[in-house]
């Protein structure tokens, strides 16, 4: 199975760029990928609480790792060997 990295660091604000986010989320795992969600230590919620806000009832099945520094994200992208990274983080 293929593996997506989606990267948001501010999922705590739950505004339009977030349900961009999980849209991304959706359609990946969709088309088959295993999807993990990476955002800041900031996030106190679970993806399940994000994905009622918007109305969506999936997220149970990927994963949320919580990472402050944009070096430790590529780390982790490279120790994880993900197939694919979007960066859903506008700033």
């Amino acid at each position: 199975m293929k593996r997506a990295l989606v990267y948001n660091r501010y999922l705590l604000t739950a505004g339009g760029g977030e349900r961009l986010t999980l849209d991304w989320c959706l359609a990946l795992s969709t088309i088959g990928y295993r999807v993990t969600l990476v955002t800041s230590s900031a996030f106190d919620k679970t993806l399940q609480d994000l994905c009622a806000v918007f109305g969506i009832s999936a997220g149970g099945d990927w994963e949320l790792e919580k990472i402050d520094e944009e070096s430790d994200i590529a780390r982790f992208c490279g120790e994880q060997k993900f197939d694919l990274f979007v960066n859903g983080t506008l700033s």
